[in-house]
C-alpha cells in the first residue's frame, strides 16, 4: 500500500518506470490505467473483521497451541506476543520479550536519527599508517599494519552513540 501511495504521489501526471530490486523494469503509462470502472469489495462471512471475530479467532487457535510446536513458536515472536497482549486487552501485564522487543525498536530509533559519530580507534589507525606512509615504511610492512588496523578496530568507520 505504501508503495502505491507513493507511486501515485511521485508519478500522478507521467508515465510509471520503476526498476524491481533483481527483475527488470516496470514502465506504465498513467493513461493506459485510466477508466471507468466500478469496483466493490466482496465480502466473506468467514473473515474475522470486528475486534470481537478476530479475538474469538485468536483464542480458537491459541486452545491448540499446546498441539502444535511451531504454533508455540509464532505465538512466542516478540511481535506475536504484543498482538496477542494488545488483543486481550491487557496492556498492564508485564512480557518480557515484548519490553525487549519495544526497547530495541526505540534504541533503532534513536540511532536512525542521530549522526554517526566518528570511531577514535579507526581514526587513531588511519593517522598512523599516513604518518607510517609519509615516512616511507616498507609496503609489506604496511600492508601489515593496514590489515592489523582493520581487524582491531571495530570494522566500521562510525560508531554511532
Amino acid at each position: 500500500m505504501k508503495q502505491l501511495v507513493r507511486w501515485a504521489a511521485k508519478c500522478r501526471d507521467k508515465s510509471i518506470n520503476e526498476r524491481i530490486p533483481g527483475g527488470e523494469t516496470i514502465a506504465l503509462e498513467i493513461n493506459d490505467l485510466k477508466a471507468n470502472i466500478m469496483v466493490f469489495a466482496e465480502s466473506d462471512e468467514n473473515f474475522p473483521e470486528t475486534y470481537t471475530q478476530r479475538k474469538n479467532a485468536i483464542m480458537n487457535i491459541f486452545n491448540d497451541i499446546g498441539k502444535n510446536p511451531m504454533l508455540q513458536e509464532v505465538f512466542f515472536n516478540a511481535a506475536n506476543l504484543e498482538f496477542l497482549q494488545n488483543m486481550m486487552g491487557l496492556s498492564d501485564l508485564y512480557i518480557p520479550q515484548v519490553a525487549s522487543r519495544n526497547k530495541q525498536l526505540g534504541e533503532i530509533e534513536i540511532l536512525l536519527k542521530s549522526t554517526p559519530v566518528p570511531n577514535p580507534q579507526v581514526e587513531e589507525a588511519t593517522q598512523k599508517i599516513e604518518q607510517m606512509k609519509i615516512a616511507g615504511v616498507d609496503p609489506q610492512e604496511l600492508a601489515a599494519a593496514e590489515q592489523a588496523s582493520c581487524c582491531h578496530a571495530s570494522g566500521s568507520l562510525f560508531d554511532a552513540h
